[in-house]
């Protein structure tokens, strides 16, 4: 399939901020996407900006079709273990799960990584783990484990309070350490993607 758009990477290339209200539609449609694919039993396992793309219609400009794209390393969870001496993905985005060989992960990775996503995506291009780019990317992997990441509300001065705060209550439920303490579904996190764009 030819798509015309751009993905989230280039979409917020420049620190272009989207606003809220297209934010909230991207990710609501990518969760849409990643029940469709959770339904199935997959785990994409490789979530980030450039691999979620906003397509567009040249006789609708107002209509926008999110694709989740590039499912080269997604796990079939009813298949064999994964390989064991492997760690699969992009260390910036996955859950601490997946950044230990032959780590067991679930639909939870996924909600993780596309919370890192939206953190990226809200700030128009900030990460949480920014200060780790020019080094070894095992740095990355253990600042998924052990390092508390900052709230994206502070780049978001500019912003009502209570939709900053939504933000940072959107981003700390997803990215939670714990599976257990994430969203646990992408249809819960889909529900509370609403805070961003409904007045308190």
């Amino acid at each position: 399939e030819y798509l015309e758009g751009k993905d989230l990477e280039k979409l917020i290339a420049g620190g272009r901020r989207p606003p809220l209200a297209l934010v909230h539609e991207i990710f609501t449609q990518t969760l849409d996407a990643l029940t469709h694919v959770h339904a199935r039993n997959f785990v994409h396992c490789d979530i980030k900006p450039a691999n979620i793309f906003v397509a567009t219609d040249l006789y609708d400009p107002g209509l926008r079709l999110v694709k989740l794209l590039d499912f080269g390393v997604c796990r079939d969870l009813s298949g064999p273990p994964p390989d064991k001496s492997r760690i699969l993905g992009d260390p910036f985005y996955m859950p601490p799960e997946q950044t230990i060989p032959g780590g067991l992960v679930d639909n939870r990775a996924d909600i993780y990584a596309l919370g890192m996503t939206f953190f990226e995506v809200v700030t128009g291009g900030r990460h949480p783990w920014e200060d780790l780019y020019e080094v070894h990317p095992r740095e990355a992997l253990r600042a998924q484990r052990e390092r508390e990441p900052i709230k994206p509300s502070v780049f978001l001065g500019d912003l009502p309070p209570q939709q900053a705060q939504a933000a940072d209550d959107v981003f700390a439920m997803a990215t939670a350490k714990d599976p257990a303490h994430r969203f646990q579904t992408a249809a819960a996190m889909r529900m509370a993607m609403n805070s961003l764009v409904t007045p308190s």
